[in-house]
């Protein structure tokens, strides 16, 4: 397992003209890119490359290419760039949008597939057969992980990270950043546990997953670090949500130590360290201080300050015409994965929301029952499937009223997990609101009906 940085942390906080010339000055006001890379490493630069999306989602490529021109003037002997990208996309995909191989090739840097989507694993005997060949079996803390040797055997990692909001941990960190060096699969936390009070009340899903990302972080830990918050998405962000709104800062904050970097981007934030997780979970590992004084920081705080809107932290504010929210007591993964639907929902499918009749949403345990119960009835995960299974709501009224055999409700949608995942609660909304009244939603499902088809050979 690495090790933490052994010199002094040096941080720069940088305002230029533009994202580019920060990353140059930042680099040159922490001693120079001499200083981190020595001449014939082999380099792995980690990204942000959530969505096939460009700037800010992803990474500012202009940004980056000053990055990887800088190390090649070092004598850097190889360079890869590369990110596990969010459920349910691929890197390819990534690729292919924003024109990824093609520009990484021009400029002579490699495009680390890391998903192996560039080859062949349409199945899942096959993926598993890549992960093996492409991976390594590491524990930390006692937890398997799957690390991709391309990251392993290079000599050093760079850590180029987009600060945006998030909504479990206020923004994205670089000690975040580098969760995404694990399969998305990887980073799920699994709970057995639905509706168990104490899971609930204390969290306990959040803290197992801070935990895992402290885990990858520890295993190859950085030596040079990019706080990206030149422009930052606020509000509903991260994935340009219809309530996002872009923020120009101007700054960016560069170091070789990820833990003083992240701590001083979350004072520029105005998070006060006890306020984050991770930064926490690292402190009390003995991977990082708390203490400024022991940072040699280029800039002052009070000069850099940045104001953005959070994510809402509850749901029922993510106000969706016909949807109504109830939320009971949940976990945060019931919490970021209803966040993400709730999103999409408002963003993509304004069209489809005019065609439902009025929605209850239900999630978390024993969530308010329904005022109208004749109207349509989402409930979200387990915990809200456990504790509503007894309701008035789960039973058809007209065989109730007629003293029949009782029939279930046909307008309650259950969307099973725990957590649930947004992305396969779509296919569960086409099916059951049906899909001459989810047009977009349809259409979004053949073309990515085609796509996944192409992928695979079938058709031209």
């Amino acid at each position: 397992m690495a090790t933490t940085n052994l010199k002094q942390p040096i941080v720069a906080i940088v305002r230029e003209q533009t994202p580019q010339e920060s990353v140059l000055k930042g680099l040159e006001r922490i001693g120079g890119i001499q200083n981190h890379i020595d001449k014939g490493d082999n380099v792995f630069i980690k990204v942000t490359l959530d969505l096939p999306k460009s700037y800010p989602t992803t990474v500012n490529l202009d940004a980056l290419k000053e990055l990887i021109d800088a190390c090649r003037n070092a004598g850097a002997n190889k360079i890869n760039v590369g990110s596990f990208p969010y459920e349910g996309t691929s890197i390819k995909d990534i690729s292919e949008t924003l024109g990824l191989e093609g520009l990484f090739k021009e400029i002579g840097v490699e495009l680390a597939y890391l998903d192996n989507s560039n080859r062949l694993s349409d199945t899942d005997d096959k993926k598993k057969f890549l992960k093996s060949q492409t991976s390594e079996k590491i524990f930390a803390n006692n937890r398997l992980f799957y690390i991709p040797k391309t990251v392993l055997e290079s000599n050093k990692l760079i850590s180029f990270n987009q600060v945006k909001v998030h909504p479990l941990f206020h923004h994205t960190s670089s000690i975040l950043n580098s969760y995404s060096l694990i399969s998305p699969e990887d980073q799920e936390v699994k709970c057995n546990k639905a509706c168990d009070t104490e899971y609930l009340a204390t969290d306990q899903y959040k803290k197992e997953m801070v935990a895992k990302i402290v885990d990858v972080y520890s295993i190859k830990i950085p030596t040079l670090i990019i706080n990206d918050l030149f422009y930052i998405l606020e509000g509903a962000g991260p994935f340009v949500f219809k309530d996002s709104n872009m923020v120009k800062t101007g700054t960016i904050v560069v170091g070789n130590d990820a833990f003083s970097v992240d701590l001083i981007t979350s004072n520029l934030l105005n998070v006060a360290p006890e306020n984050d997780e991770i930064l926490n979970e690292a402190h009390q590992r003995g991977l990082g201080s708390f203490d400024l004084s022991k940072i040699q920081l280029d800039g002052t705080l009070k000069d850099y300050g940045v104001i953005v809107e959070p994510c809402q932290k509850i749901l029922s504010d993510i106000h969706i015409n016909e949807i109504n929210v109830l939320q009971g007591q949940m976990c945060s993964g019931c919490h970021v994965q209803a966040y993400y639907l709730l999103n999409f929902l408002k963003t993509i499918l304004l069209k489809d929301l005019k065609y439902m009749s009025e929605t209850s949403f239900l999630l978390g345990d024993k969530p308010p029952i329904p005022v109208s119960q004749s109207n349509n009835i989402i409930v979200f995960g387990d915990c809200a499937i456990k504790s509503t299974k007894d309701s008035d709501f789960r039973v058809d009224k007209i065989t109730k009223k007629k003293k029949q055999k009782l029939k279930p409700n046909k307008n309650v949608l259950e969307i099973k997990g725990c957590p649930p995942t947004a992305l396969n609660a779509l296919p569960q909304f086409l099916e059951h609101f049906r899909e001459n009244n989810m047009p977009v939603l349809t259409l979004l499902n053949s073309l990515c009906s085609q796509k996944l088809k192409k992928n695979k050979g079938e058709t031209n």
